[in-house]
């Protein structure tokens, strides 16, 4: 809110000036900073401006570029009204000036939340977590009446609580449910509340966020996904490839190079079995075959010496 000028006197000649109120928060709490700004014009007036609290100087401010400001927290709790006076440095070129008196009421905020654990005031619209635990205050609302608390989207159910006679409705312990939808939402207070006077707007809501829920999934890569070669499978040759020397891996009897009995443990074939196999089969037939040849010799030679076997003579 902005206070309109009034002119005060001035030397004859004097160029007249305005100066206007304008303060960060017409409604602040106890103990609150709030900055008290004054506009001067014309600009180039040169001066000082003193804040004034009805009959008390708050403090005083130089003007530069037609501005003047004072940081304060000495306002007391309840209404007040400010004034900036201009006090001119040359009374011979500018004149003095004072703005409209703006109405200050100090009081304690309508509603605040904080954290039960740590006990800090969560101040604006906070982000409360999933299972966070808070105290909730709600001020200048109807004297020993009863309020039902609800929260908007979740139909989670929440103790009453009953205002004290100045008006003071305190939930000492509220917990945000597991449920809670992402996003913006609010604790619901029914009946609406309001002051007796009904100067304020009524209050039916005290907002709050929701943050996204924690994924369920891990960072990165599951892990139980294997990484590189998984580990259940063989690395290089089969572990249970034979290797080098074959024995154990058939049994039975060789018979004119085909393999009788059993294959392998357990009667399955080993990975490879089919080409090892097929090796013995060629080496045993090889070797068979030579001692054929031999066998033929021998009975040859035999026959001629004991006259067993006769042959022809050449033919011409």
């Amino acid at each position: 809110m902005r206070g309109a000028c009034r002119h005060g006197g001035r030397h004859p000649g004097a160029k007249a000036t305005s100066v206007r109120l304008s303060p960060s928060s017409t409604t602040p709490e106890p103990d609150q900073e709030i900055t008290l700004s004054a506009e001067v014009t014309p600009t180039e007036a040169a001066g000082t401006v003193q804040f004034l609290d009805g009959g008390s100087t708050l403090g005083e401010a130089s003007v530069a570029d037609g501005k003047a400001e004072l940081k304060t927290k000495e306002l007391s709790e309840g209404n007040h009204h400010i004034v900036a006076r201009f006090i001119s440095s040359d009374a011979t070129k500018f004149g003095s000036s004072e703005s409209e008196p703006v109405a200050v009421t100090v009081r304690l905020a309508r509603f605040e939340m904080f954290d039960v654990e740590s006990g800090e005031r969560l101040a604006g619209t906070p982000e409360l977590q999933r299972g966070q635990k808070v105290k909730l205050i709600i001020r200048r609302c109807q004297p020993n009446t009863a309020f039902a608390l609800g929260m908007d989207r979740n139909d989670g159910t929440f103790p009453g609580a009953t205002s004290d006679p100045s008006g003071t409705v305190t939930w000492p312990e509220l917990t945000v449910p597991d449920d809670a939808v992402e996003g913006n939402s609010a604790w619901t207070v029914s009946p609406g509340c309001t002051d007796d006077s009904g100067v304020e707007t009524v209050l039916n809501t005290v907002p709050f966020k929701v943050p996204a829920p924690p994924s369920g999934s891990p960072s990165g890569d599951p892990s139980d996904t294997p990484s590189g070669d998984p580990t259940g499978d063989p690395t290089g040759d089969p572990t249970a490839d034979p290797t080098g020397d074959t024995s154990g891996t058939t049994s039975g009897t060789t018979d004119g190079g085909v393999t009788s009995g059993g294959s392998g443990s357990g009667g399955a074939s080993p990975s490879g079995g089919l080409a090892s196999t097929g090796s013995q089969i060629a080496l045993f037939s090889g070797i068979g075959a030579v001692v054929l040849v031999a066998a033929g010799v021998v009975f040859v030679r035999f026959g001629r010496r004991n006259g067993l076997l006769k042959f022809g003579e050449p033919r011409s």
